[in-house]
């Protein structure tokens, strides 16, 4: 084997761990977001109101959490998630992605969450499904 292929081979593992790393310390924040979708689909709204942090039920109230969630069919009517980009940074987290709605809508979707006595919580939910973007956040 070249001395090439050989350095073509350690260059590709190192990215194939930095890459795998950063999935697994992010990782926290998209089973939270997947587990509020996942609420919010079974209609189990106070499991997913619940997971909102503090700060975030300091300023929505449950009926202006599920209003929300009413103006915005691909949040609520949720059959699947992608999120292509993900980051922790300290004790906040952000990722994007594609919802697709069980009608097959997508709409754009982008959650930030903050660690509150070491556990992740949603800060932030910015739609965008055809409506305009609306955001549902805690400033």
């Amino acid at each position: 084997m070249s001395k090439l292929v050989k350095i073509l081979i350690g260059l590709a593992a190192a990215v194939g761990l930095i890459v795998g790393v950063a999935f697994w310390a992010t990782g926290g924040i998209k089973e939270v977001a997947l587990k509020q979708l996942a609420a919010i689909s079974a209609g189990d709204y106070e499991t997913a109101y619940a997971l909102n942090a503090v700060d975030l039920r300091r300023v929505v109230t449950r009926d202006d959490f599920k209003k929300y969630l009413d103006d915005h069919p691909a949040l609520k009517n949720n059959k699947s998630a992608s999120f292509s980009s993900r980051s922790v940074q300290n004790n906040v987290g952000r990722m994007s992605g594609t919802l697709i709605a069980t009608d097959g809508g997508k709409a754009k979707v982008e959650y930030w969450l903050i660690k509150e006595a070491g556990t992740w919580t949603v800060l932030d939910i910015k739609i965008g499904d055809g409506q305009g973007a609306a955001e549902l956040s805690s400033y």
